[in-house]
């Protein structure tokens, strides 16, 4: 692999040191001829990978994996193209955290991340964190696992407790959805979005230019992007959608869909 090469595509700093450690990964899966896998990574980092995934050595495989099928922060696996990768050989560990407070204090995403980030294990060690009513399920390198479960005790006033959990018996929580029966002027990007958030169509382009949409996990860069059945677009700081069905077309022209929405 050309890895300077790769590299001139990429200009913030940042982006260049993430893609050059996933090269390296890369390079030591071709070196040992063995299984090599990044830290979790985010919808960003995913896109930048997609752009460059077709570099990657001939010689090689990947999968990407975040411990459960529509995880948003993902493992990136590689393989010699002779060695099967399965979801097993990911180096992630499920964790359970029970909220053992006598008066079960509500604990949200955020109060979750920031105890855990207090203990001093970065964000990249950790994928999803799902939570429910009294629980989370935490999804983590498998290096970490250990050292959280010793030193993660309490969350802001709630006492917790911790326990492994295998990623066969992990429920992620079944989201509600709200069904919108609507139609659309294109299928679009932008016209999509606008359609299953309540927002205009100009607005879902300001979006689009503020690099806040991602289809399936890849940032989106134009508005005028196509969106097919089953595409999910993710809108941060609104939540995600997903286009379910499309039908025919109105009097008006205009295609008929059905869009699922996140809540």
């Amino acid at each position: 692999m050309n890895v300077e090469s790769i590299l001139k595509s990429f200009i913030q700093p940042e982006d260049k040191l993430f893609v050059r450690k996933v090269l390296d990964q890369a390079a030591l899966c071709l070196k040992n001829h063995t299984h090599t896998f990044t830290n979790f990574i985010d919808m960003h980092q995913y896109g930048q990978m997609m752009k460059i995934i077709t570099q990657i050595h001939p010689d090689l495989s990947y999968k990407i994996f975040g411990g459960y099928e529509e995880a948003e922060r993902k493992m990136i696996g590689f393989s010699p193209f002779y060695l099967e990768l399965e979801n097993t050989d990911f180096p992630i560990q499920g964790l359970k955290i029970v909220n053992r407070s006598s008066n079960h204090h509500s604990l949200t995403h955020r109060d979750y991340l920031g105890a855990l980030m207090q203990t001093g294990i970065e964000r990249e060690k950790m994928g999803d964190i799902l939570v429910t009513e009294d629980r989370a399920a935490l999804l983590v390198d498998e290096k970490v696992a250990t050292y959280i479960q010793m030193n993660l005790s309490k969350i802001g006033r709630a006492t917790v407790e911790i326990y492994p959990l295998t990623l066969e018996n992990l429920e992620p929580p079944i989201p509600e959805i709200k069904e919108i029966h609507t139609s659309v002027a294109s299928l679009r990007v932008d016209a999509v979005l606008s359609s299953g958030f309540p927002i205009s169509r100009g607005k879902a382009v300001d979006y689009i230019k503020a690099q806040k949409v991602f289809k399936n996990w890849v940032l989106v860069d134009s508005p005028s992007e196509p969106v097919e059945a089953n595409d999910i677009i993710t809108l941060r700081g609104f939540g995600r959608i997903k286009l379910v069905y499309i039908g025919n077309k109105t009097r008006k022209n205009r295609m008929s869909v059905i869009i699922h929405r996140y809540i």
